[in-house]
């Protein structure tokens, strides 16, 4: 994963995951536990700009 510079001292990566598909916004709330597993997956894939 390509990481980015933000201001001084931050590296984040340059994929991002967003959290609107995971909230209330997008119909019938999902199981916390498949988002957390979604959430720790991009995180093993070095995906830090959630």
């Amino acid at each position: 994963m390509q990481l980015r510079k933000l201001g001084n001292d931050i590296q984040i990566s340059a994929v991002g995951l967003g959290y609107t598909g995971l909230s209330h916004a997008f119909g019938v709330p999902r199981e916390k536990s498949k988002d957390a597993r979604k959430i720790q997956a991009a995180y093993d894939n070095r995906v830090y700009f959630l």
